[in-house]
């Protein structure tokens, strides 16, 4: 493992053996597992892909990569209408001056754009899933080389 904050995932220092266990800006080798966590809302499609290409070169044969999302994009039909009324209502008072339009914030993608992304980037058995807290839902997704 290789992280640079302190506290990150203490977890899963716990299940690992020591000896997969890397500081930061060390010696890096063959990885069993690299986690992405909320990396990719800062990342256009192509930027994400070249990333994940380079961390698949890291990974041993039958290394796994998660990404752990932060910016899923999870709707049902009558969200993604009320979502685009206001997305074409932002744009038109920006249009005519009574908005400024704001600091981008980041890439939003669905479970299919995640699927597509791990499949270019050359990783199988790809699983996703939820991880579930009482007031919130964060994806996941997995690839093995």
């Amino acid at each position: 493992m290789q992280d640079y904050a302190s506290q990150a995932l203490q977890w899963l220092r716990q299940v690992l053996p020591a000896d997969h266990n890397h500081n930061a800006g060390g010696e890096i080798g063959q990885f069993d597992l690299v986690y992405l966590s909320s990396v990719d809302y800062a990342m256009s499609d192509n930027d994400l892909i070249a990333l994940l290409k380079e961390v698949r070169q890291a990974l041993c044969c039958g290394g796994q990569l998660v990404m752990i999302s932060a910016s899923f994009l999870e709707e049902s039909a009558s969200r993604m209408i009320i979502r685009n009324g206001k997305d074409a209502v932002k744009w038109l008072l920006n249009k005519i001056g009574l908005r400024p339009h704001g600091q981008f914030w980041g890439w939003m993608r669905s479970m299919q754009d995640y699927q597509a992304i791990m499949s270019q980037v050359g990783l199988s058995s790809v699983t996703d899933g939820f991880l579930q807290t009482p007031h919130q839902r964060t994806y996941w997704i997995k690839g093995v080389t």
